[in-house]
């Protein structure tokens, strides 16, 4: 065959314009076949451009991520899988990462199958049922991290039915009295006076039932049985459904032995008891459920009625609602008497024109109980929102109001435990600097100005100073109380970091740019059910930098039992730039 050297030019240019047809070039990460990439292993996409790696079931992966950056693990499911499970934990003390996951293509931001964005340090997936094939995970980094990242494969049941079940086809079957998808949860039947005996360790829960029916008065008294243990159990009911820290119907709290409960005039359903170590130990529970005639009246009309033969409060003068527990105007100086059962309230309405400071008082008068105080403008505080608010253990305390002007401030007082009390309100006229305040008082003005190191009503509480990139560890906040720290910076991107050292979701993080947080005075949170609390900002880029403070409150979420101090660790950060 003749081979002119024309046709023999032509050929070698037709080659080459096949191999530089790819995309790319394919980016260097694979080889040109026939006009399409055919990619190393560890990389892929079109252009070869994609970071992929295979990741083989419970075989962990480590690696990091920059800002903005995607990485790609992918994981093909045989016959007789049906679940996946991804955890990625975040390795590095800052950071954050979103975890994507889709089926047979790559997922992004805005297309995928299953996604965990949160801002904790532990992400998770778990797909059920999950069709064979090939499921891509993708990890993007909102703010660079190291990581790490375990797929597990699951075969038949989708979870570990564990020592108290077996897996039955593709769901766990349970041995009495364990239920639940992993057969973990311990759900024990009881019987109306039997006596059960039992123990949970620290930060477990055990659960018993009982069935009521209507009208049916429920008495529950619980013992930890061995004085040679420091333990704390708390009891928590729901009806219909199991109880958790966060959403219950009843909860007794205390540290005391025995813990009792007494609840009357009950609707019929299942009531779910659930005992929660919150420092382990053993116990004995007896619960009793009699059919008797419903209560009277409901929280004894706040002691400001009578109640009638019909059960319904008839308030004194002045007194309104269904237990007569509303007050609509408190006079100064006035001395108001009150009642509240544990989880009710009681709400007082105030009004008052003046440019001094209001000071409402609440003191406790019986022997035993606890009264929490909230405050908050134009409408009734929760438990959950409010401006200012006590929940000390004291028999008396007192919360001052800055510059009322002529709002209407909603006062409630909510029974933590049955509590007896007076509420007064006053003014200050008088600064209310005194020998140990680090502050100063405008002329004719009351309120105690603080020195940037102080904070607090009387300018008493000490602050600590943070700078960008020191982390602060061993810190604790005691129960019901604020943590302040000041922060400096002229950065135009700032972070303020917390991580609750052995609890979870138990501390709330504010912060404000005109003074230290209280109640609702603060422009920024985080109250995540995590032990990982972030809060970030971010300014316009000047070419003048404009410096700027940032006050911090670190407080015990309203929602937390903890009686001990909560310890966790924080961290500011300001961009170079």
């Amino acid at each position: 065959i003749m081979v002119t050297r024309a046709s023999l030019f032509c050929l070698v240019f037709l080659v080459a314009f096949v191999v530089a047809n790819c995309v790319n070039n394919c980016n260097s990460h694979g080889s040109c076949t026939g006009g399409q990439c055919v990619c190393n292993t560890g990389w892929g996409g079109d252009d070869c451009s994609v970071w992929d790696k295979e990741i083989a079931s419970d075989d962990p992966q480590s690696g990091h991520l920059a800002t903005f950056q995607w990485k790609y693990y992918h994981v093909s499911l045989p016959n007789g899988a049906n679940g996946i499970h991804v955890s990625v934990t975040q390795t590095s003390s800052f950071g954050d990462i979103d975890l994507f996951v889709a089926k047979d293509r790559y997922p992004d931001i805005s297309n995928f199958d299953f996604s965990d964005t949160s801002t904790g340090t532990r992400l998770t997936i778990d797909v059920a049922p999950a069709n064979r094939g090939t499921w891509y995970i993708g990890l993007y980094g909102y703010w660079s991290a190291d990581y790490s990242i375990t797929v597990e494969v699951q075969m038949a049941c989708t979870v570990d039915c564990g020592q108290f079940g077996y897996c039955d086809v593709d769901v766990c079957a349970c041995y009495e009295p364990y239920e639940g998808e992993d057969c973990t949860i311990y759900n024990e039947p009881l019987e109306s006076g039997r006596t059960v005996y039992n123990s949970v360790e620290t930060g477990e829960w055990k659960y018993f039932y009982v069935d009521v029916e209507v009208g049916n008065v429920f008495s529950l008294e619980m013992y930890q049985t061995d004085s040679s243990y420091n333990y704390d159990l708390d009891v928590y009911v729901a009806t219909d459904r199991l109880p958790v820290d966060r959403n219950f119907d009843y909860l007794n709290a205390t540290t005391l032995s025995p813990t009792e409960m007494h609840l009357t005039n009950l609707p019929a359903a299942r009531y779910e008891i659930g005992i929660y170590g919150y420092r382990g130990g053993p116990f004995s529970l007896e619960v009793s459920v009699v059919a008797v005639e419903p209560a009277t009246c409901a929280n004894d009309c706040s002691t400001h009625g009578s109640c009638s033969g019909s059960g319904v409060c008839s308030c004194y003068n002045g007194y309104e609602g269904d237990y007569c527990q509303r007050y609509p105007e408190m006079e100064l100086d006035q001395v108001y008497p009150g009642y509240v059962a544990s989880g009710s309230w009681n709400y007082w309405y105030l009004q008052y024109f003046t440019q001094s400071s209001l000071q409402v008082t609440v003191t406790q008068t019986g022997e035993a109980g606890d009264c929490d105080l909230y405050i908050k403008q134009n409408s009734d505080p929760t438990r959950i929102v409010y401006q200012f608010a006590d929940m000390s253990l004291n028999q008396e305390y007192s919360i001052v109001i800055q510059d009322p002007a002529n709002e209407i401030w909603h006062i409630g007082v909510y029974g933590w435990t049955t509590c007896s009390y007076e509420i007064s309100a006053q003014t200050l006229d008088d600064c209310q600097c005194t020998s140990a305040s680090h502050g100063s008082c405008r002329e004719g003005n009351s309120q105690c100005i603080c020195e940037l190191s102080y904070a607090g009503a009387i300018c008493d509480i000490p602050t600590l100073a943070i700078t960008s990139s020191q982390v602060l560890s061993l810190q604790f906040v005691q129960p019901h109380s604020w943590n302040y720290y000041h922060f400096t910076s002229d950065s135009s991107a700032i972070s303020i970091t917390v991580v609750e050292t052995s609890t979870s979701g138990d501390l709330f993080v504010a912060m404000s740019l005109s003074g230290y947080p209280s109640g609702e005075n603060f422009d920024y949170y985080d109250i995540g059910e995590s032990d990982f609390h972030e809060i970030q900002l971010s300014w316009p880029i000047t070419e003048n930098r404009v410096t700027r403070t940032y006050f911090i409150g670190v407080l015990t979420s309203s929602t937390s039992v903890a009686t001990d101090p909560i310890q966790y660790s924080i961290t500011a950060y300001g961009t170079p730039f």
